[in-house]
Formats: C-alpha cells, structure tokens, sequence
C-alpha cells in the first residue's frame, strides 16, 4: 500500500496495513541537507528538498512545506535575525 492508497482508506476508515504517518518534523529537516535555519527558511528549494529527503526517510506519507515562525513574524513587520548555529 503506497502513502496515497493509506490515506485515502484512513480517511474513508477502511483498513489500512499501518497508520499513516503524519508526523510535523518542523525545521528538524535540515539536517538532511546540511543546511541552517536561514537558508531553509529563504530558498523555498531548499527547504523543499530537505523535507523530501526527511519524508523519505522518516517514512512519512505526506511532504510538510510550512511557513515557520520567523516568516510569520517577519510578515507582521518583526525585523528578524538570525544567529549562526
């Protein structure tokens, strides 16, 4: 059963082989690409591709892009830096 296939059932509540998968991972994604917070949060590519690579492997059934909360801050007119890591 494929992730679409799982979720699909899981919400018509027909059997599945397992729970889907929909855990948040939040930033915790760039650790797949070796990438900081500031770049994940200005390259949409990037934090793209990190939450491919992190779904693949934490075997999610579904890709999270979510807006972070530096973003929302910063379109309420917040000035935000950041700090190396």
């Amino acid at each position: 059963m494929n992730s679409k296939e799982r979720l699909d059932c899981f919400v018509q509540r027909k059997p599945v082989d397992r729970r889907p998968n929909l855990t948040i991972v939040g930033s915790v994604v760039t650790q797949y690409n070796q990438i900081s917070v500031e770049e994940y949060c200005k390259d949409y590519r990037k934090m793209t591709e990190a939450a491919i690579l992190c779904a693949r492997d934490a075997r999610l059934d579904y890709v999270q892009i979510a807006s972070d909360l530096l973003r929302e801050a910063e379109a309420f007119g917040t000035q935000v830096s950041y700090l190396p890591g």
